[in-house]
């Protein structure tokens, strides 16, 4: 039941200025006809609404009309007196799934005949007061089909084909872009994610009378929309639900031989559908229960099995990582990890990264330690990263890269007491050797002293490089960039010399640069 409350002025107004226009042409009231739609019915309706409009002089008639013939003329009638009489109203409030609708409650019609009349320039509302031609009433009918545009409602008869023109309607209406395509052997129109042929779980709705279905993904799906409803609330047919079919799809493609105990996945409850047709879930809604509930039942699955982004590998490990194009210190984790990882992993998209998060869980310090921690920093990054498993790969790449700077540093001979000038070549060197010219130039031009040995040093040392010359020579005297170009051969080969003949190497540059007794060696 619509509920009932006191009209404002406003309402009144607008009802009245809506009246006034329909005085002068109640065929606003009525739907465009496609060439295949009968016509009697509205040839009736047609003639109704000029009687009504005939009659408008004579309250009494329109009492009459009110609560005889078809229900628009007769709420066309309740208008058309109240913008005569203007007599007390209140305002009723109707609730359909697409929202309430406030109307003017004047008299016996239905609330659909009502808000069609009242609200007869928008399309939806209109639409309404066909309901009863389309689905039928206690004494039958129905059967014809209501569509409505962006500027009118048109009849295609009892065909269920919707004319091409609202099709296009209702897709540009969508909060989703889509993108016609021939997808697994039909017409379709699909989000990006699976217009690029990304294998994702997804929502299908099937228009069969517009010949096409509508595919969401995952990635896509609104909490805020119901692809359903977006069609059925600009359409009045006989069976609306029935016009179309629901389906989830959580798709798998194969990668490996034989048998694999994901070959059937399992259906969704008919419960989800039944409320995804009401309106009570949306599609994002809809499509995650979906997804959740086949997870977990992938993962229930015994066995080992690999999947990553619509991806199975089955048990072959080794594939599975080939395929995740992993860099070098992933692949470490990824083939000391996965072999022996029992069961099933299902990782959302195709990468290093996600199935390092996915493998986190049961292996994070082991983790750690592969890449080279100790038991004390293993435990600190431990507690660092456990509240963030997105940052895994992160992690990975920063201790390898550690690891590989200490196996690095650790084949240099290592010195003590060491003068300010050798303690800078050394430095350098290290640097150069761990992370390559760009960060060397960075160190040199970052904190230069304002003079001596050690600014002539890192002049030589950017001549050896190549780099940032031109940029950085204004920080240098004449006599400092002199100093330095003299070193530059012999800062070369420091930065290059192998480690055998490291200590040669510097302790020629270090001579060159007029610096003696400049440490001591101690292994």
């Amino acid at each position: 039941m619509p509920r009932i409350r006191s009209t404002s002025g406003g309402k009144e107004e607008q009802a009245l200025s809506r009246a006034r226009e329909l005085r002068k042409d109640p065929h606003k009231l009525l739907p465009d006809l496609s060439d295949d739609c009968p016509t009697a019915q509205f040839d009736r309706l047609r003639e109704e609404l000029d009687r009504v409009q005939e009659d408008y002089e004579d309250s009494e008639a329109l009492k009459r009309w009110m609560v005889k013939g078809s229900d628009i003329p007769r709420a066309y009638a309740c208008l058309l007196y109240f913008l005569k009489e203007r007599p007390e109203t209140v305002t009723a409030v109707a609730h359909y799934s697409t929202g309430n609708v406030p109307f003017l409650a004047l008299g016996p019609p239905p609330p659909e005949a009502h808000i069609a009349v009242q609200y007869y320039s928008d399309p939806r509302r209109l639409l309404l007061g066909y309901m009863k031609l389309a689905k039928g009433g206690l004494f039958g009918g129905g059967g014809l089909h209501f569509y409505a545009m962006d500027d009118r409602v048109v009849c295609s008869g009892r065909a269920g084909r919707p004319p091409a023109r609202f099709v296009t309607l209702a897709v540009g209406r969508l909060p989703y872009r889509l993108f016609a395509m021939d997808f697994q052997g039909e017409k379709a129109m699909v989000c990006q994610h699976l217009q690029k042929g990304e294998i994702l779980p997804h929502l299908a709705i099937g228009w069969e009378s517009a010949q096409t279905s509508f595919r969401i993904c995952k990635k896509c799906t609104r909490d805020d929309t119901h692809l359903l409803g977006s069609f059925l609330e600009n359409m009045a047919v006989p069976d609306p639900q029935g016009s179309f079919t629901v389906s989830l799809e959580y798709p798998l493609e194969h990668h490996h031989k034989g048998a694999c105990p994901l070959g059937t996945l399992p259906g969704r409850g008919s419960g989800s559908e039944r409320d995804y047709r009401k309106g009570k879930l949306s599609d994002a809604a809809f499509l995650a229960e979906y997804a959740r509930e086949t997870e977990e039942a992938i993962r229930a699955v015994r066995g080992q099995c690999f999947v990553a982004g619509g991806h199975c590998y089955g048990g072959e490990a080794t594939a599975f990582i080939e395929a995740l194009e992993p860099t070098e210190a992933e692949k470490k984790v990824l083939d000391r990890f996965l072999p022996g990882h029992g069961t099933v992993l299902l990782v959302a998209d195709r990468t290093a990264g996600k199935t390092l998060e996915a493998l986190w869980k049961d292996y994070a310090i082991d983790i750690i330690r592969t890449m080279g921690a100790d038991d004390a920093e293993a435990e600190r990054l431990l507690q660092e990263f456990q509240s963030s498993p997105g940052r895994v790969s992160e992690l990975v790449e920063r201790l390898h890269r550690k690891e590989r700077e200490r196996v690095i540093v650790s084949a240099l001979p290592e010195y003590e007491d060491v003068v300010a000038e050798a303690a800078f070549a050394i430095a350098v060197s290290r640097l150069y050797r761990t992370q390559g010219p760009p960060a060397v130039e960075q160190h040199l031009t970052s904190a230069l002293p304002e003079e001596g040995k050690v600014k002539g040093l890192a002049w030589g040392f950017l001549v050896a490089i190549g780099k940032g010359v031109e940029r950085h020579e204004w920080r240098f005297t004449d006599t400092e960039r002199e100093f330095g170009a003299a070193l530059a051969t012999s800062a070369e080969k420091v930065l290059s010399a192998p480690p055998e003949g490291y200590h040669e190497a510097l302790t020629s540059l270090l001579a060159a640069a007029g610096v003696v007794n400049w440490g001591r060696q101690t292994r």
